[in-house]
């Protein structure tokens, strides 16, 4: 626990030792992932946080924003680079959320997730749903007694899209070694639809990204998928690709 707050200090995190910020047992940070973050930082060169400290302070914050709208939690969410999915009971009612560090993977290349409890233990769906206007324990109702909130199926299944989309630029972006050609190459390889938005003094004004397969083509821009492609990050990474004129590819 001493380690725990040595880090929460370190880089300005909230202290889970606090009532109304404390932690369960499961959401510490193991041995495992203490030397996972001390090789990531040692390969990077830099000093980082534990991802799930970090991903648990985010939710948190993205929780005190929201005011009680799911809607608003799922947009902050999406602002600060958190993946986020419900999960749901056979009524159909939510269960629960697990989130996700966009960009952090596994071994096998998906979406690494981490379930409310195992962050921490206020965002357990029981203390979590009461403050974004859920009934905590709806999940267990009958079918005839359920009902599926407004949109949030649509909803689930736009922030998937996001996710993978990101994470097919996000991986293209580091196939490119910051060359623009090999960036676009890597999309295209990917099955993912680009173009470029250029200012009127025709500068680049950053890309917009689309599933190359998606018939009715839904564009995001860049800042809309991941921070790290908002134009002000990805212009640093890509070489020679500011006076660039509109690309090709998906229309």
């Amino acid at each position: 626990m001493r380690a725990c707050r040595a880090i929460e200090r370190r880089y300005g995190l909230a202290d889970a030792s606090a009532p109304e910020r404390r932690v369960s047992r499961t959401a510490t940070l193991t041995r495992t992932e203490r030397e996972m973050t001390q090789r990531v930082n040692a390969a990077r060169g830099r000093d980082a946080a534990p991802v799930r400290l970090v991903l648990a302070e985010q939710v948190r914050t993205a929780v005190e924003r929201a005011q009680g709208s799911p809607e608003r939690f799922h947009a902050l969410l999406e602002a600060a680079g958190v993946a986020w999915r419900r999960t749901a009971a056979r009524n159909g009612r939510i269960s629960g959320y697990t989130f996700g560090a966009l960009g952090e993977v596994d071994a096998a290349g998906a979406q690494r997730w981490y379930r409310g409890s195992k962050l921490a233990r206020d965002l357990a769906w029981a203390q979590l749903a009461p403050r974004l206007g859920e009934q905590a324990q709806a999940w267990r109702q009958p079918p005839a007694m359920a009902r599926q909130p407004a949109g949030a199926r649509a909803a689930d299944a736009a922030m998937e899209t996001r996710r993978v989309l990101a994470g097919k630029v996000l991986t293209a972006l580091e196939a490119g070694g910051g060359d623009p050609r090999r960036f676009h190459a890597a999309l295209d390889t990917a099955g993912v639809a680009w173009r470029r938005n250029v200012a009127s003094t025709g500068r680049m004004a950053g890309y917009a990204f689309a599933e190359a397969n998606d018939p009715e083509k839904a564009w995001y821009g860049g800042s809309k998928l991941h921070k790290t492609l908002a134009w002000s990050q990805l212009s640093d990474r890509l070489v020679g690709d500011r006076r660039a004129g509109p690309g090709p590819s998906g229309g």
